[in-house]
């Protein structure tokens, strides 16, 4: 074996071999022989973890970095696996974005705890053999975080009533009631004040 070196396709030997004959005139030929081994695409890459769990506040916006999944091949070239999320974000609106090389999942646009508490999505990554490419799928788990991004909403907005100067302290003002929702917390958490007029 005269040498031996990498290519891009895969391996080569490359081999010199020198025939003669026993005559008293000695005749010699040389043949060279290349021989190039091709890699199969013998591994299915695999991922770090079977499951990865991450936690976004409702209030990060469009291109939040949520987390990075990260899948390993051991085939020639080593490693190259690329991303793509293949289920789990089916709003209408796409809610996350994966880096095809990197595995970096981000935010597209700002999610909404009220809306979707959490999201199941399935990374598949697959490797780089243009002929039989083998994949390999991992499942994400985003937590979306409770924020206090919602004001309380009251109805009706404008109350109006008529009130005598002789009524006691206490008495209720012609039956009248505020009605206040808060989506981000229970009715019974908000607490009222007086800010003007009284």
């Amino acid at each position: 074996m005269k040498t031996q070196r990498w290519i891009a396709a895969g391996r080569i030997y490359e081999m010199t071999i020198s025939g003669f004959d026993d005559l008293r005139a000695s005749h010699t030929v040389t043949l060279t022989i290349i021989v190039e081994i091709t890699p199969a695409n013998d591994f299915s890459p695999v991922f770090r973890a079977a499951h990865y769990s991450f936690s976004v506040p409702e209030t990060a916006g469009a291109f939040y970095r949520v987390g990075r999944v990260t899948a390993m091949d051991k085939d020639y070239l080593p490693n190259c696996v690329t991303y793509k999320i293949t289920s789990g974000d089916t709003q209408a609106i796409q809610r996350f974005w994966i880096h095809p090389l990197s595995g970096m999942i981000e935010l597209t646009t700002q999610p909404d705890y009220e809306t979707v508490k959490q999201y199941n999505l399935t990374v598949e990554g697959v490797d780089c053999d243009r002929f039989q490419p083998r994949t390999a799928v991992t499942v994400v788990t985003v937590d979306i975080l409770d924020e206090n991004d919602e004001a309380p909403v009251c109805t009706p907005s404008l109350h109006k009533a008529v009130v005598f100067d002789n009524v006691d302290a206490g008495t209720n003002v012609n039956g009248s009631q505020l009605n206040c929702h808060d989506r981000d917390s229970q009715d019974f958490e908000m607490r009222f004040e007086m800010v003007s007029g009284g």
